[in-house]
């Protein structure tokens, strides 16, 4: 009975390291660089990554999509909500940005995510806080 209960014990502990041993903390994005924010949001958006999903949008934040149709506005948690729903998938497009405007703290990126048969324009308003840039509002716009 000794032995077993030994032998228990001595599997216990090995799991415990073991599992310590691999587990992995979510690295913290840096976002004193703008230019990480706007690749984790294009690897969020396109690859459906959610790892920084939660550090990337401003509190205030607004997504606009202009289009033919009367489009809602999405609040910060209507947006998450919506990519959350899109994790894992993966779209099939081409993806590049481009600081068009940084003055101080405030930049404008565009982001192209170019599809077989239409292209999607983001236009990323970002500013600088305490914390490091962080994304204001994200509008969209569609081109055939």
């Amino acid at each position: 009975m000794k032995t077993l209960r030994k032998t228990c014990i001595a599997i216990a502990l090995i799991l415990g390291i073991t599992a310590s041993v691999f587990a992995i903390e979510k690295e913290k994005l840096n976002t004193a660089v703008v230019e990480n924010v706007v690749d984790a949001y294009i690897k969020t958006t396109v690859k459906g990554d959610m790892s920084h999903v939660n550090e990337l949008f401003s509190q205030s934040f607004v997504q606009q999509t202009t289009t033919d149709y009367n489009q809602p506005t999405l609040s910060r948690t209507s947006y998450i909500r919506q990519l959350k729903n899109a994790k894992g998938v993966e779209y099939q497009c081409n993806s590049r940005y481009e600081v068009l405007e940084q003055q101080g703290k405030y930049t404008l990126a565009k982001v192209e995510l170019v599809f077989a048969n239409f292209t999607r324009t983001d236009y990323l308003t970002l500013v600088e806080k305490e914390k490091g840039w962080e994304i204001a509002q994200v509008s969209t716009v569609y081109d055939n």
